[in-house]
């Protein structure tokens, strides 16, 4: 969808209803942050657009200055592939998400967004705006600077939306890692239980691998619980070792009262060969589970990412007057414990790190810019975190797996274990969201008489 004409901004068709407007966005979360000034700054941008079904919003691989608020209906977001189809890649249909950011940053579109019914729009058109890039790398060229006074405005807007938004994923990561770490232990626990009950099982049903290293930790055992009988010690010696008979052996002597410690002769017995044998991929198929394919958690993206990579931006664009303290930078930047790009500008220009609008704007695009990759950034590990927990809900099974009778017990359990921990996908991080956000769409849209 091309660009439409400034006459249809909200400000030359219904600019008797700017205070309107303004009050109502401040209702919506995603604006609710927002200074008076800099609503009244997005009403000055804005346009609605109306979509009928299979209209494009977006289209892959166009340029342009405009990003959008979903008020009401679903797009069908697209990836063209090699061969030129469009599969569908996702759905976007929860009211006042923002979309089309990246526009800032002057890249191409990655995806197209179609109409999947008949869709309403908040437009917000920044192509009236003067490049800053362009102002940047040909400085001859560059507007009288009181006309970025502009681009100062609406950039302070989308780093306000923007940098509370990556506040969120970055609290959405934490609630998520914890899930990992929970998940992790439950299944720990979970896997160890099952591996020692089924090495027991294979011990009492003589199932276990004939190496030198099993008649190493029973042998080791007896000599720990002192133990000893001839008939222990044949088995020992004997060239394959029955270990059914030597359970059945401490089980007899344990009843004659010769053997005290027979329940922590055995579980000793097998930790220890569970230990060995859970090391060796060769016997990966008495757990059917291939323990080696568990991953440690993805590496988290903080706020620490984000101050860091901002700061090394601004201080190697070289437009500050003077150089600026990290720790200067930081007090500045998360004034009152929290993100305020406004106050930031504000702290810049007072103390002489920038003179002039054009610097400013450009120091509050590079926000804009930080936040946009450090989201993706975000958006991406928030993906590997629901993608560990699905494939490790249940312990993956090898390739070659028993054909005995139980197996189809196991498989009955699994499926149960499977369910058990499904509770944790329930509660995937969701963005904070009025009560009824279609309600509140339609709320703003009846007061603008649509």
């Amino acid at each position: 969808m091309s660009n439409g004409t400034q006459s249809n901004y909200l400000k030359n068709t219904i600019p008797e209803l700017e205070d309107q407007f303004v009050e109502i966005i401040g209702d919506i979360p995603l604006f609710a942050q927002l200074s008076t000034n800099l609503r009244h700054q997005l009403f000055q941008y804005s346009k609605f657009i109306k979509l009928k079904a299979r209209e494009y919003a977006i289209e892959q691989g166009m340029f342009d200055q405009e990003i959008f608020v979903l008020l009401r209906g679903t797009l069908n977001v697209l990836i063209q592939d090699s061969a030129g189809n469009e599969p569908l890649i996702d759905v976007m249909e929860q009211p006042f998400t923002l979309f089309g950011e990246r526009s800032l940053l002057g890249e191409q579109r990655g995806a197209s967004l179609q109409a999947d019914d008949e869709v309403l729009l908040l437009g917000i058109d920044l192509s009236s705006l003067p490049d800053i890039l362009d102002g940047v790398d040909n400085p001859e060229t560059r507007e009288e600077d009181e006309v970025y006074q502009q681009n100062v405005k609406m950039y302070t807007l989308f780093a306000t939306v923007l940098t509370e938004r990556l506040e969120r994923l970055v609290r959405d990561q934490y609630k998520l890692k914890q899930k990992v770490r929970e998940f992790q232990k439950r299944q720990s626990v979970w896997t160890k239980e099952w591996m020692l009950a089924r090495i027991f099982n294979q011990m009492t049903n003589d199932e276990l691998p004939q190496i030198p290293e099993i008649r190493d930790i029973l042998h080791k055992q007896l000599k720990k619980y002192q133990a000893s009988s001839p008939t222990l010690r044949e088995i020992l010696l004997s060239r394959k070792i029955s270990t059914r008979r030597f359970y059945m052996e401490m089980s007899r002597l344990n009843a004659l009262g010769e053997l005290d410690q027979m329940n922590s002769m055995v579980l000793d017995s097998v930790y220890e060969i569970t230990a060995y044998l859970q090391t060796h991929p060769d016997f990966c198929n008495l757990f059917e589970i291939n323990l080696l394919e568990i991953h440690d958690i993805p590496a988290m993206t903080t706020l620490s990412d984000f101050l860091n990579s901002l700061y090394r931006s601004i201080t190697e664009a070289n437009i500050l007057t003077k150089p600026l303290p990290k720790v200067k930078f930081f007090n500045a930047f998360l004034l009152d414990d929290c993100i305020h790009p406004a106050a930031f500008l504000e702290f810049l220009q007072e103390e002489g790190w920038c003179k002039d609008n054009f610097s400013l704007a450009y120091i509050i695009y590079l926000v804009c810019q930080s936040s946009i990759y450090v989201i993706s950034e975000a958006n991406q590990k928030i993906r590997d975190y629901v993608k560990f927990l699905v494939t490790y809900s249940t312990p993956k099974q090898a390739s070659q797996v028993s054909a005995d009778q139980g197996h189809a017990i196991i498989e009955q359990m699994a499926q149960m274990q499977e369910q058990q921990y499904a509770a944790l996908f329930q509660e995937e991080p969701q963005q904070d969201e009025p009560e009824s956000a279609q309600s509140t769409a339609d709320d703003l849209l009846s007061s603008l008489g649509l």
